[in-house]
């Protein structure tokens, strides 16, 4: 299985921390190092003329000769590009355009590291064993930390003879937490000066770490289903839905024990800070909502402990309180959200649920019921992408052509719209439902609820079997 580790670096700074803190990190035994001897590798960096001399002469990129092929490529001459986009690319995003493209024409899977980023020790060892386990994507939480107190600290505390730096995750988090980038900060939800969009909700648990709720990850590794796909904007932004849509390849990593990535950032960044401002469920319902897609909201459904000790029943008792939040938010989407921003679409008076978003629904129910709701989906334009049972025996089967899943199978999830078609077993697969912070109405239905969509309110009207010519009049 080939695959490509992808740098982009250039200027003094960017590269003096490259070569003398990060890549020293990178190249330890559990990292880069596990790749030592096998086929199919490649270094791939992109940097400027004037930084290239200095990388390649440095004995830590000598290192990297040991274990595995270079490809180097001067930034200055992939020159602009023909393509039309919606968005001008950056210097960042075309490199990783350039590189992923390349990746992808010879078939090969890619490691994307940012070259500011540090891992915790076994980090790219334990990705790889979930991208040979078949995850096509394996993404993580990277922690904004304040350059100037982390790095010295950071080499002083893992620099070992051979002049790698191997952190051990809870040890590399300790360290992290107490040099938190002011950005990050105004992250937690009970900060005083709460961010105006952040990408990522914290709540503190004692002083032994964090929970987070997530809206953005950063992909380390990648094995695109879509190689003709590529980045327009960020990696962490469209173009991982676009490259792998169904989020049963993806593996979410929510345990920094696992894999543990900070972001070395200088002190003087203070994108989205925005003085005195406290958190509130509108403005998270907001965020939530704006600007992102359907692969962020899967992220934030699940929470990721950032922690250097043992999780004890203080770490149970604040992932209560962080669902209870995450549930409330997600329901202000429907009572608050969507009604005031568009007042248009979602008069005050109408309480009728529009789904003109839906394309791929889940059904929660292998019985006449889900049998029944087929011909509700077939009027909507729907596809159904599977069953949903809580009966074992129908588990692993199919119904209707779709597989039936396990309700903690990853994949249950990956939908657009839960339709709950168990008339016995409504009110259990509502609160499952609801514990899972899915929310009535916008996330789930039932199947007998009137939905409108194209400006056209659609019910399934369950006629008598005996009465039963023609299903599809069922629909009316």
């Amino acid at each position: 299985m080939k695959v490509h580790f992808i740098t982009a670096v250039w200027g003094k700074d960017y590269t003096d921390t490259y070569l003398n803190t990060v890549l020293p990190n990178h190249l330890t035994e559990g990292n880069l190092g596990c790749f030592d001897g096998k086929t199919g590798c490649l270094f791939d960096l992109y940097s400027s003329a004037e930084d290239i001399p200095q990388i390649v002469a440095h004995s830590s990129f000598l290192a990297i000769k040991k274990i595995m092929p270079i490809r180097i490529t001067e930034i200055d001459k992939l020159g602009g590009s023909n393509e039309n986009h919606e968005y001008n690319m950056s210097l960042m995003t075309k490199c990783h355009r350039v590189a992923m493209r390349r990746a992808n024409e010879q078939g090969a899977s890619f490691f994307v590291l940012p070259a500011d980023q540090v891992y915790s020790e076994g980090s790219f060892r334990n990705a790889w064993e979930h991208a040979l386990a078949g995850a096509r994507v394996v993404a993580l939480l990277g922690i904004r930390v304040h350059k100037e107190l982390f790095e010295p600290r950071f080499r002083e505390l893992f620099r070992k003879d051979d002049n790698t730096m191997l952190a051990p995750a809870r040890e590399m988090v300790a360290l992290g937490l107490q040099s938190l980038h002011p950005i990050m900060n105004t992250y937690f939800v009970d900060s005083e000066e709460h961010n105006e969009c952040p990408s990522h909700y914290f709540w503190s648990v004692g002083k032994e770490g964090l929970i987070a709720r997530c809206l953005s990850m950063h992909p380390l590794y990648m094995n695109p289903v879509d190689k003709t796909t590529l980045p327009v904007r960020s990696m962490d932004d469209d173009y991982i839905l676009k490259a792998c849509p169904s989020f049963t390849d993806f593996y979410m990593v929510t345990d920094s024990d696992e894999m543990t990535a900070f972001e070395m950032t200088t002190g003087d960044f203070k994108y989205g800070m925005s003085g005195s401002r406290k958190f509130n469920l509108y403005d998270c319902a907001v965020n939530i909502r704006s600007g992102r897609n359907r692969r962020h909201r899967v992220f934030f459904r699940r929470s990721v402990f950032i922690h250097y000790s043992d999780l004890t029943q203080e770490w149970d008792e604040a992932e209560r309180k962080v669902k209870a939040v995450s549930r409330q938010a997600r329901e202000m989407l429907v009572n608050i959200y969507t009604r005031r921003l568009y007042p248009d679409i979602f008069p005050q008076k109408v309480k009728v649920p529009v789904f003109d978003h839906v394309r791929r629904v889940a059904v929660f129910g292998a019985g006449s019921g889900g049998r029944e709701t087929g011909n509700l989906t077939s009027r909507c334009g729907w596809t159904i992408s599977h069953y949903i049972e809580n009966d074992r025996a129908k588990q692993g089967l199919s119904f209707n052509g779709a597989p039936v899943l396990h309700p903690d199978d990853p994949a249950t999830w990956d939908c657009d719209l839960v339709i709950v078609a168990s008339q016995p077993g409504k009110e259990t697969i509502f609160q499952q439902l609801r514990e899972r912070e899915l929310v009535y109405r916008r996330d789930f239905i039932y199947y007998r609820d009137t939905v409108r969509v194209g400006n056209c309110d659609i019910t399934l009207t369950v006629i008598p079997p005996d009465k039963r010519q023609h299903e599809t009049k069922s629909i009316v």
